[in-house]
């Protein structure tokens, strides 16, 4: 989120957002909730090296 995003979420009807912590995400807000995506790459690349799907990892 850039420029003015911070804050308008802030000051926005919205109860939460939420994203991964794929991208940089520097400005603070009370709102915005990020979620590490590192066990998740920690299991494809251990799938990956013992020749196990990855697909099934991401079907909702």
């Amino acid at each position: 989120m850039s420029g003015p995003a911070s804050e308008r979420v802030q000051n926005s009807a919205l109860e939460e957002m939420v994203f991964t912590d794929s991208i940089p995400y520097s400005n603070r807000c009370a709102k915005v909730k990020q979620l590490s995506v590192a066990d998740m790459f920690a299991e494809t690349i251990r799938r990956v090296v013992n020749n196990e799907s990855i697909s099934s990892q991401y079907l909702v």
